[in-house]
């Protein structure tokens, strides 16, 4: 047996310690536009306290969620940056957009060439057409939901920013 000591080093040793040290620089911040307009609408982030992890904007990108384009198979999905994990966007209740663990509100998505997102319709065929807009009634107007079809007007476009 030897005298000589080691340096214990988690990153080469220990899973868990690797496993908690996450790579952030692959997460971003995405930030909403009208369609229409190309006005600034906000960024994109989530709520918190009693109705928790439904999606909504931000005027302040300190407050935003960071994202990350996560690709399973030929299907991809938006994750959230959470702990212990992340979580992805879907289909929550009533049209609402929510952040959900797998095997809940986790949808995959398309990303379309003008900036849109909409339900991949892979899952179930109901999907299609179903971008994310921007809510805008009364105590919710910074709440985004799925559009019924490509018609909303309160459809936004996202940027990494």
């Amino acid at each position: 047996m030897s005298d000589t000591l080691t340096a214990f080093d988690p990153d080469e040793s220990d899973a868990l310690a690797k496993a908690a040290a996450r790579d952030t620089s692959t997460y971003f911040h995405l930030r909403a536009y009208d369609l229409m307009t190309n006005e600034p609408k906000g960024w994109l982030g989530c709520t918190h306290g009693a109705a928790a992890n439904y999606l909504r904007l931000y005027d302040d990108k300190d407050a935003a969620s960071f994202v990350k384009y996560v690709n399973d198979g030929d299907l991809k999905y938006l994750a959230r940056d959470t702990t212990p994990n992340d979580r992805y966007l879907g289909l929550a209740t009533n049209s609402y957009a929510g952040w959900g663990l797998k095997g809940g509100w986790r949808n995959p998505i398309k990303l379309h060439a003008n900036g849109s997102i909409s339900l991949d319709p892979y899952e179930d065929a109901s999907f299609k057409d179903r971008y994310l807009y921007l809510y805008g009634a009364s105590v919710y107007s910074d709440y985004l939901c799925w559009s019924e079809d490509a018609n909303n007007s309160n459809i936004l476009s996202f940027r990494q920013e």
